[in-house]
């Protein structure tokens, strides 16, 4: 009879774990998703930042001086290894004009930075920044 519980208690151990397993998998999947998450929009974050300080200068006139590959922008993207092809930039305007707001937003689709994908997610990673220009 000893034995009849034995098996009894390990038998139920074995479902408990079954049971447990897929759940903690899944709560730790999930944890593992949101961090790469937040790591890759702060990344957009600081790209927008560095893009709006860059674009604040005096020297900056146009967009694509913004959107060169060697801009302050694309490395702060680049550093954050968010592929270049993927990110749009928008810059409202770049006139020159000492005190003239200056937005710069950057939109990174999620599929193109997504880890695991066992979770839903965002549509978008998006930032939006606005200094206002130096003077000439």
């Amino acid at each position: 009879m000893a034995e009849s519980v034995k098996a009894h208690r390990r038998g139920v151990s074995i479902v408990e774990l079954a049971i447990v397993t897929p759940l903690l998998l899944l709560l730790i999947f999930g944890v593992i998703e949101y961090a790469w998450l937040f790591l890759k929009a702060s990344g957009i974050s600081n790209a927008a930042r560095e893009g709006a300080r860059y674009a604040a200068t005096a020297g900056v006139t146009d967009l694509g001086q913004l959107t060169a590959w060697n801009s302050p922008l694309m490395r702060a993207l680049d550093n954050a290894d968010i592929p270049l092809e993927s990110a749009t930039v928008t810059c409202a305007t770049v006139t020159p004009g000492t005190g003239q707001p200056v937005t710069v937003q950057v939109t990174v689709p999620y599929e193109a930075v997504r880890l695991i994908g066992l979770l839903p997610g965002p549509a978008n990673l998006h930032a939006t920044v606005t200094m206002l220009k130096e003077g000439v």
